[in-house]
């Protein structure tokens, strides 16, 4: 496929960026769009070692920001003309149950994965019309074809994507305007890394019955497609057979995926949808941020107390009949008096001795306004002080060792922050 110049938002990991490639080495100029200024240098890197002579143009924005990415549109536009193509890839993903996922997962859900698509697509498309000729290509998912146990808040915004282009693809075709939908299925993305860490047990099981894809080959697939003049473009045998086939294929999946739920509810849930073993104990930890630092307590040096001592995060034990959330609530208030507006599911860590259940949640008020109920000392450490595990005590006077279990989920969280863009 020849493109004079492609825009990619979501554009610098993954799908976004093996798109990007593959089009730069047909001798496109390229404009990536992502949040992470760090990480679009370092694509665009990539891109100008792949063809020298091409132009990278990174500019950051975040999609859900409907005058951000209208701007970042405009100054793309103004370098390096109307683009011939247009993809949208940037997305999130919580996967969680239902009952547990606060109602702004939902929102910022459809605000980045539906709302950020249509801003890009509002903003180009006119642009596009008036030269009487373009493609939009709109990243789904293979969740945009059935809805996932463990999906409620990323399934619908993958399935508005569906409903968008659909209606526009009617709409637009006259006016020289091609339009496809793809239906990836798992790829191994900073995204997929990112999901993994959230994913109930029911939906690791549900998607491990089918493989994982690199994006290079899904950006392949995608490409192809698209010369061949694919409207719904599914790569993999399975995608294809659920977009063609939905109504026929989707009972036999639903039954399948009813009794692997059943399976691992009989032996591993209950208790409103959290994992339980009577041979572990189970606690609820809070990673609480403030720009770049989080919040930590050191803990009372005290034998009756799990690593005494040393830095950790706050929380404590689930009571019986007690929900992790719940839990975390009032672990929050006992301990420092305050409880973030939004606490987000980041994920379970378990071991034979304790499962964890780690939330995370801006730190909105200043240390001055914390009532320290419980610990030693409170203090915001830097990612530097976690990746050496260790941060100063002004109580202690000293250097404290950062709890080991908390540390290593404090590093995947301070690494998921950064794949997200």
């Amino acid at each position: 496929m020849k493109a004079e110049h492609g825009i990619i938002t979501g554009g610098s990991s993954g799908i976004g960026l093996e798109i990007a490639k593959l089009l730069i080495q047909t001798g496109a100029n390229i404009t990536l769009i992502a949040r992470d200024g760090e990480k679009l240098e370092k694509a665009a890197r990539e891109l100008e070692k792949l063809c020298p002579e091409r132009e990278v143009l990174t500019l950051a924005a975040d999609v859900s920001d409907r005058l951000e990415i209208e701007a970042a549109m405009m100054n793309s536009c103004d370098r390096l003309g109307t683009p011939d193509i247009l993809v949208t890839s940037a997305g999130i993903a919580y996967p969680g149950y239902f009952l547990e996922i606060p109602i702004t997962v939902f929102e910022q859900t459809m605000s980045v994965n539906y709302f950020g698509a249509l801003y890009s697509v509002k903003a180009i498309v006119p642009l596009m019309v008036k030269r009487g000729k373009g493609t939009v290509v709109l990243i789904s998912s293979g969740a945009g074809l059935i809805g996932l146990y463990g999906y409620a808040a990323y399934s619908p915004s993958k399935f508005a994507l569906r409903g968008l282009a659909e209606a526009l693809r009617g709409e637009l075709k006259p006016l020289g305007i091609k339009i496809a939908v793809v239906y990836p299925p798992d790829t191994d993305t900073p995204q997929l890394r990112t999901e993994n860490l959230t994913k109930p047990p029911e939906t690791q099981q549900i998607t491990a019955t089918a493989g994982i894809w690199k994006p290079e080959d899904v950006a392949e697939a995608i490409v192809r497609g698209l010369e061949k003049g694919e409207f719904a473009i599914t790569p993999g045998m399975e995608m294809t057979l659920l977009n063609r086939l939905h109504s026929l294929v989707s009972p036999g999946l639903n039954w399948y995926f009813d009794r692997l739920v059943a399976k691992i509810s009989k032996h591993h849930r209950s208790h409103g949808g959290r994992i339980m073993n009577k041979s572990t104990r189970e606690v609820a930890i809070a990673i609480l941020y403030q720009s770049d630092k989080i919040l930590l307590q050191l803990r009372d040096d005290i034998p009756t107390i799990v690593y005494p001592g040393v830095w950790g995060m706050f929380g404590g034990h689930i009571e019986p009949m007690e929900t992790p959330l719940e839990t975390m609530k009032r672990e929050l208030l006992e301990e420092i008096g305050y409880v973030p507006t939004s606490l987000y599911e980041f994920g379970t860590y378990a071991t034979e001795e304790v499962v964890r259940h780690v939330f995370h949640g801006p730190l909105e008020v200043g240390l001055e306004q914390l009532i320290l109920g419980e610990g030693w000392d409170m203090e915001l450490v830097t990612r530097a002080d976690i990746i050496a595990g260790q941060a100063y005590s002004k109580q202690a006077g000293m250097l404290k060792a950062i709890g080991e279990p908390h540390r290593l989920i404090l590093v995947d969280f301070l690494e998921a922050r950064i794949n997200m863009g």
